[in-house]
């Protein structure tokens, strides 16, 4: 049997065929290949935004119960455009929805209460302009019911390369209960004050107007006494004269309690003339130079701030006195703008700062409170062999 061989051309076509069909199948090889590798990265891209999503919402989420639990929100001032982004959380403390206020400085700072809109705006322009290294406040705002928000707002401006700035971020944070819990303890502090200056001026009355006078007469009786007997001798009549004396003492210091206790000159003369006489008695007393200077000072003083004044320089004289061993000191009371400010400063042996914050005795615990109460502040200032410096300072409406 013969089998006939095929031509050269013959195979040459066929083996084209084969490497055609080889690549062919090799393509759709590869097609499914990508296919299959295209949905599995859609799949992985679709898995990764659904899983960012979700962590999205769950931040979203966390925020909101933050700021709901803080009761706080934020903002974001453009100072260029003056459009302001204001949480709508921040707007419904103050009882609006987030359409009722528009995005603009003007419609949110309506809110403010209008007492408090110039000091608004002074401590942020105090930022802004380099003046404070952030704007911290605290203010008033309108609720829509027309009550009374307390906020503490905080921002921080964005400066460009010329230091200009362009943004100014922050939070408004509601402290309502919070002022309101403080003033509550200021009012109770006050009632304490005035319970203890009432108990103060009770007793001074009866050791002025009952013992003093007894132990006056008493001393009038002894001497009628000595002066009856015939014939006392030298001895006895010295005797008397001892107690006479002794008597006399136990008047003045009985007199110069009730005084403490109750300053009369304070009512009689105003503030600055009880504080001069104060200086005067304790230094003759006490053997110290007790300088007194005032300037400034209104001529009408509201009563607890004068009080409050005068038993901040008695305790601090006091302390001059008992503690520093100075020879000299100086007191000082000015009137400024809306305040009045009390300086006592000795050059006397000093001590640590550390020290007074961790003695705070009683003397200045009542300094502090009585000032704390009227809205006041106090500092101290000292170092070991520079001294002492107390200094208060209490608020005054003073007269249209």
């Amino acid at each position: 049997m013969s089998h006939k061989v095929p031509s050269r051309d013959v195979q040459r076509r066929a083996k084209k065929r084969r490497a055609r069909a080889e690549t062919e199948t090799e393509g759709i090889r590869q097609t499914n290949g990508s296919t299959r590798a295209t949905e599995q990265t859609n799949s992985e891209i679709d898995e990764r935004r659904r899983i960012e999503e979700e962590l999205r919402k769950q931040a979203e989420e966390r925020y909101v119960r933050a700021s709901v639990a803080g009761r706080v929100g934020v903002w974001d001032w453009d100072l260029k455009t003056d459009e302001i982004y204001v949480d709508p959380w921040l707007k419904k403390l103050i009882g609006y929805e987030d359409h009722e206020i528009q995005n603009t400085i003007n419609d949110w700072g309506s809110k403010v209460h209008p007492d408090d809109a110039v000091l608004v705006m002074a401590e942020a322009t105090k930022h802004l302009e380099g003046v404070a290294d952030r704007y911290e406040v605290e203010h008033r705002m309108v609720h829509k019911d027309g009550s009374i928000r307390w906020f503490l707002a905080r921002g921080t401006a964005l400066f460009d390369d010329e230091g200009r700035p362009y943004r100014m971020t922050g939070t408004d944070t509601e402290i309502t209960e919070h002022k309101q819990a403080r003033q509550q303890l200021l009012d109770l502090g006050g009632r304490l004050v005035n319970l203890q200056e009432e108990e103060r001026s009770r007793i001074a009355r009866e050791l002025h107007d009952d013992v003093c006078h007894r132990v006056a007469l008493l001393a009038t009786e002894l001497q009628f006494a000595a002066e009856s007997i015939p014939d006392s001798g030298p001895e006895l009549t010295e005797k008397v004269g001892e107690v006479f004396a002794r008597l006399k003492e136990l008047s003045a210091d009985i007199h110069d309690l009730s005084y403490r206790l109750h300053p009369r000159s304070l009512e009689r003369l105003g503030l600055s003339e009880a504080i001069g006489d104060l200086c005067h008695v304790l230094g003759e007393r006490r053997r110290i130079q007790l300088v007194f200077q005032e300037r400034n000072v209104p001529d009408s003083i509201p009563d607890d701030a004068a009080l409050c004044l005068y038993r901040v320089a008695q305790e601090s004289l006091r302390n001059v006195v008992k503690h520093s061993r100075a020879k000299s000191a100086e007191v000082e009371l000015c009137g400024e703008e809306g305040e009045i400010r009390l300086m006592v400063t000795d050059s006397g042996v000093g001590c640590d700062p550390d020290q007074i914050r961790e003695r705070n005795g009683l003397g200045v615990i009542s300094m502090r409170e009585r000032l704390r109460a009227l809205g006041g502040r106090l500092s101290i200032q000292s170092a070991p062999g520079e001294g002492t410096r107390i200094e208060a300072v209490v608020p005054i409406n003073e007269p249209q």
